[in-house]
């Protein structure tokens, strides 16, 4: 599959704000479909499926977009509070494979300056996002409904990741998404069952394939996760 020419598929939420008698507020994702124009083709345009909508009995459905997100992180860079970013997880798989929804963004950063080596690296930026509207859930971040994880770097695979994302489309806004083969290499390093399953994904439908992710796995040093991922999906059956 051509990367000038990839179709991005993410989730916004939809919430059911629960005004009818007899229903409670819930939250369900509708699945927009973001069209990266094609040098060959008119100008697309999103095609926004609500296929989750009318299972929602509330009358008052609001869809909230990833936009806020990544219209916030765009400025931290600009306010030269992060030096790069780049998303990463299951919003990024969904660049390049069709996977499962999710409910947050996890976004791996560069800090900026001096910043970056001291104890608690990202309490400026968090504390400069919160101020610009963010709010606080544990862990996480909520912006324009959507919760927003903040990853510190943590070692040259991710570093390396970061360093090469590409920027992609999202409906109009530009964003830096990590490459196929270092989602792949991330999730082999993670290692849970579900990440073995999107490395075959990467890998069944074309994003990238066993060779690159076999160098990736070579240079840092990823060969027992490897070894084990190889059990459960053989190269032949995960390249056919």
């Amino acid at each position: 599959m051509s990367r000038a020419g990839f179709v991005f598929t993410c989730y916004s939420r939809i919430r059911n704000t629960g005004d009818q008698p007899g229903t409670i507020p819930t939250v369900r994702y509708s699945r927009h479909v973001l069209a990266k124009p094609r040098a060959s083709a008119a100008p697309s345009h999103r095609i926004s499926c609500c296929t989750d909508a009318f299972l929602l009995p509330a009358s008052v459905v609001l869809v909230v977009s990833i936009n806020k997100v990544i219209s916030e992180l765009n400025r931290v860079v600009t306010d030269s509070l992060v030096a790069k970013y780049a998303i990463g997880g299951a919003v990024a798989a969904q660049a390049y494979i069709e996977t499962s929804s999710t409910e947050d963004i996890d976004a791996f950063v560069v800090i900026a300056g001096d910043e970056g080596r001291g104890l608690t690296p990202l309490s400026r930026v968090w504390a400069d996002l919160v101020a610009h509207g963010a709010k606080q859930d544990g862990l996480y971040l909520v912006i324009g409904d959507w919760p927003l994880q903040l990853l510190i770097s943590d070692g040259q695979l991710y570093l390396e990741a970061i360093e090469t994302a590409q920027p992609l489309d999202f409906d109009g806004q530009s964003a830096f998404v990590m490459m196929p083969e270092y989602l792949a290499a991330i999730a082999l390093k993670t290692g849970r069952s579900k990440d073995y399953q999107r490395v075959a994904e990467f890998i069944r439908q074309g994003s990238t394939t066993t060779e690159t992710v076999a160098e990736l796995v070579g240079r840092f040093a990823l060969q027992d996760a490897w070894s084990r991922y190889l059990t459960r999906f053989p190269a032949d059956d995960a390249n056919s």
